[in-house]
């Protein structure tokens, strides 16, 4: 009984290694996405992440990127930055200067202004070549990313980035951008470009040869969200007398209009003119008082 038990002890292990040797690793890609992401009007504070893939070693990448409005008006609006993020594994090869940099050092730049002539870029975007010091918040702006190792191979191995992956984790992206959107609903993406001479999307592998990664770009979608909508007084009850004095109260009181964040309209604007004036007293008055149709007096702020 003792050899019976024994064989099906090694023969139960043999099936597990087996089992551990079949399972198919997830492979690595070469590809650059750009995190898309939802925000409301006017908010602060928006991040987005772009995420690199690589499935080579690599001792430099260049990363032409572009934002350009789907719908006008609905653009990054202020307090935009872009940084190389100093905590994901690009910090791991000796990619990005920190201390005792050259002269001149510029891995991340930014343009404002597109280049007149058209010689390197795509049928929808641009060209680029005078860097400034920040996007002018007026469609098109572009981002350039790129690095490339400063460390000599025979004496540091860490001098290339390591096949890997940034996850899908904001806080893993090696770059990140960073904004206030505004008020305006609408979209806009953040695609691949050129600058000039002829930088596009590009890694360069161990023995100098160049890796084209796939891309992903990111859209961006301003949308609105009003969580007092047709409720003046904010207090869940929509609507009531409460309201109707508020109403009345910015209308001819001088009573300071509220405009939540990330609603495109004040609270007491049910014509949504923008302004709050008789026509909402009018208006809120008889949908609360006389049962009048709330589709037909009260609009949608968000459309």
């Amino acid at each position: 009984m003792r050899r019976y038990r024994n064989s099906v002890v090694r023969l139960g292990f043999a099936i597990s290694i087996l089992a551990v040797g079949v399972c198919p690793a997830v492979a690595l890609e070469n590809h650059v996405t750009v995190e898309s992401r939802t925000f409301y009007t006017g908010q602060t504070a928006c991040t987005v992440g772009v995420f690199f893939e690589n499935s080579v070693g690599l001792t430099g990448i260049v990363a032409p990127l572009e934002i350009r409005e789907i719908d006008a008006g609905a653009y990054p609006a202020s307090a935009f930055w872009r940084a190389i993020n100093l905590d994901s594994r690009v910090m791991q090869a000796s990619m990005v200067c920190t201390t005792f940099c050259p002269a001149g050092y510029t891995p991340l730049r930014t343009f404002a202004t597109p280049h007149a002539l058209t010689n390197c870029g795509g049928p929808i975007s641009h060209d680029w070549l005078t860097a400034a010091a920040n996007i002018d918040y007026s469609s098109p702006d572009a981002i350039f990313l790129a690095l490339v190792s400063m460390s000599d191979p025979e004496v540091d191995e860490d001098y290339y980035l390591r096949p890997g992956s940034d996850g899908t984790l904001r806080d893993s992206a090696i770059l990140r951008l960073g904004f206030t959107v505004s008020q305006t609903v609408g979209s806009f993406e953040i695609d691949t470009c050129c600058v000039r001479p002829a930088n596009h999307l590009a890694y360069v592998d161990l023995n100098t040869q160049l890796v084209v990664p796939t891309f992903t770009k990111g859209i961006i979608t301003i949308s609105c969200m009003c969580p007092c909508l047709h409720d003046p007084n904010c207090d869940g009850i929509s609507t009531d007398i409460e309201d109707v004095v508020e109403t009345i109260n910015v209308a001819f009181r001088a009573k300071l209009q509220i405009v939540d964040p990330g609603c495109a309209r004040p609270r007491t604007d049910f014509d949504c003119n923008g302004v709050t004036d008789v026509v909402d007293a009018v208006r809120v008055s008889l949908v609360t008082f006389y049962g009048y149709d709330r589709a037909t007096y009260y609009c949608a702020p968000c459309e």
